[in-house]
C-alpha cells in the first residue's frame, strides 16, 4: 500500500511537499495510527483503534494494557502476531515498545508514545 507520509506526531508537514510512504514504512505508520486512535472515534469504523480506557492512571493493569495494545495492532490484517516488550508510564504519557511479526514473516520493532 501507499499512503501520505505523516510526522511522528501524526500530522502532515505542510512546510514541505507532501511525501508518500510504502512497504514497511507504511505499515509502521498504519500501526502508529491504530495505537494513537481512540476506539470508537473514527466514524467510518467505530471498532478501529485502541481502547484507551484505563491505560494511564492510578488503577491501570499492565496485563490489561498489553492486551489492548495487542488487540489494536492485530486489527491490521498484515500483522500475524505482536509481542509487547515494554510499557512505561511517565507523567501522562504511555510509552510502548513492541515487535510485530507480519504475515510475510518480516518483523517490525517500534516504540510509540501516547498522550492521555
Amino acid at each position: 500500500m501507499i499512503d501520505i507520509k505523516m510526522t511522528n506526531d501524526g500530522d502532515f508537514d505542510f512546510d514541505q511537499d507532501l511525501q508518500l510512504v510504502s512497504e514497511i514504512d507504511e505499515i509502521k505508520q498504519a500501526l502508529m495510527i491504530l495505537l494513537k486512535s481512540r476506539k470508537g472515534e473514527f466514524f467510518a469504523d467505530l471498532g478501529m483503534g485502541l481502547d484507551q480506557r484505563m491505560l494511564i492512571g492510578k488503577d491501570y493493569d499492565l496485563n490489561y494494557v498489553s492486551s489492548n495494545i495487542n488487540n489494536a495492532l492485530m486489527q491490521d490484517e498484515r500483522v500475524a502476531s505482536v509481542i509487547v516488550n515494554e510499557i512505561n508510564v511517565v507523567g501522562r504519557k504511555l510509552y510502548i515498545r513492541f515487535v510485530a511479526t507480519l504475515e510475510n514473516s518480516e518483523t517490525i520493532e517500534m516504540e510509540v508514545a501516547l498522550d492521555d
